[in-house]
């Protein structure tokens, strides 16, 4: 295709049944992703067998970022395993995603392997309840999660009392358990009401209650919310576990930074939503759960106080 190749940075996670990797840039000294071009890159990384999905991204960068992509190969002891994509990773083509996850597949002929999820989403019947804003969507299932979804289509979406939906084509994520949906805040009314957000894999029909705002100027403050299928917002009673985190910051010259700091934590059977490390501070504080620690600086010593236990 025109335009076809990218002078983006080109990233790659692995999914296997045994872990993932992290994720990787894609380089090997020549000039990748040129259109037409076959490249071919070596990873080694622990043993994932099987391998599920990937996840491949860029970071929209370079003269001519937008990247037609049509298939990625991954050969391991005389096993081949396909991933066929047949799509642009571009913000300005198409579903505008610049992050794609694929299913693992045997077949070399392209046949598909994802599953279509369709997503439906209600907006509150109240006054101002529909959003100028750009909305997206992360669903997460017992077989993994998707990336986090631009929300849109060729209507006016998210307008009063009106109902939207959007398909979303992702490597089979089992039996869903939660969301998160968010706004970008952007527009000349960005607040919003959600009602209610439901998806159907074609055999089950998952609902997730939310019935509040996102606002910055209505109810929490909030703009982003998880949602719990058939519970609502916030984690169900009884599931949950308090972790406290601890950053350092090296003792370096301009070390520090003004920039959002953002957290997920992967484990065994899920994976946390994306956690802003101002909304755990915000948590830590508030459960008088913490440890305060300033570092003082010209060679001082260090103070620490320990909040009382609650």
């Amino acid at each position: 295709k025109r335009g076809s190749g990218t002078d983006a940075n080109v990233f790659i996670t692995v999914f296997g049944k045994k872990g993932r990797t992290p994720k990787i840039q894609l380089t090997n000294g020549n000039d990748t992703f040129e259109r037409g071009q076959t490249d071919l890159f070596k990873i080694k990384t622990n043993n994932l067998d099987p391998i599920q999905k990937i996840r491949v991204e860029h970071d929209n960068s370079g003269f001519g970022p937008a990247w037609y992509l049509e298939k990625i190969i991954i050969a391991a002891d005389k096993t081949k395993t396909y991933f066929h994509c047949n799509n642009w990773l571009a913000d300005d083509v198409g579903d505008k995603q610049t992050v794609r996850d694929i299913a693992a597949s045997t077949d070399p002929s392209g046949a598909s392997v994802c599953v279509k999820y369709i997503v439906t989403v209600v907006t509150g019947d109240k006054a101002g309840a529909g959003t100028d804003a750009d909305v997206y969507l992360q669903i997460f299932g017992e077989m993994g999660e998707t990336v986090e979804k631009r929300l849109d289509n060729a209507r006016n979406n998210f307008e009063r009392n009106k109902t939207d939906v959007f398909p979303v084509e992702v490597p089979n994520l089992g039996a869903l358990k939660r969301i998160v949906i968010r706004h970008d805040n952007s527009g000349p009314s960005p607040a919003w009401y959600c009602k209610n957000v439901s998806i159907t894999d074609g055999k089950d029909t998952y609902l997730f209650p939310c019935e509040r705002w996102l606002s910055e100027d209505e109810g929490d403050g909030k703009i982003q919310v998880e949602i719990w299928t058939g519970k609502g917002v916030d984690e169900p009673t009884g599931k949950g576990v308090l972790y406290k985190v601890t950053t350092y910051t090296a003792n370096e010259r301009g070390a520090g930074t003004d920039a959002n700091v953002y957290i997920v934590m992967y484990g065994e059977d899920d994976t946390s939503r994306r956690i802003s490390a101002a909304a755990v501070l915000h948590v830590q504080e508030s459960s008088s759960m913490c440890e305060r620690e300033h570092i003082r600086r010209k060679g001082s010593k260090s103070s620490r106080q320990s909040c009382p236990e609650g």
